[in-house]
């Protein structure tokens, strides 16, 4: 695992041209995963809104974008306290300044999608993150 995450970035790149080209729609979806023990020394595990409904327990938010097939070409483990909507610009920014996605369809739902982020996330405006 520890040389695959070394690779992240090569491997999304490789998948992002390959499967996302102009105009095409890509699916954009977050949960969460809660997690069991003592993560004291974790930079990610923490307290936050579980989607399972599980109350006093610490997690982790996960991201993933794929094409419209469904294909994964990217992921991103957050805080456990990350909400969904923050997430969006840094992940339409990451499309366009490192894999040069310049046009693309995002889908995602309302609590992530609000009219404050859809007005951020113009690819051509950008700064580098």
């Amino acid at each position: 695992m520890d040389r695959l995450l070394k690779r992240q970035e090569s491997i999304e790149k490789t998948l992002v041209q390959r499967h996302i080209k102009r105009g095409v729609i890509l699916l954009y979806d977050i949960t969460s995963s809660y997690m069991e023990g003592e993560y004291e020394d974790s930079e990610l595990v923490t307290f936050g809104k579980d989607r399972d409904g599980k109350r006093g327990g610490e997690q982790i938010v996960i991201r993933l974008m794929t094409d419209i097939e469904g294909r994964p070409v990217s992921i991103k483990v957050f805080k456990g306290n990350t909400s969904d909507q923050t997430t969006v610009l840094g992940q339409i920014q990451r499309l366009c300044n490192k894999f040069g996605v310049r046009e693309v369809i995002f889908a995602g739902d309302r609590g992530m999608l609000t009219p404050k982020r859809i007005s951020e996330v113009n690819c051509n405006s950008q700064d580098s993150t």
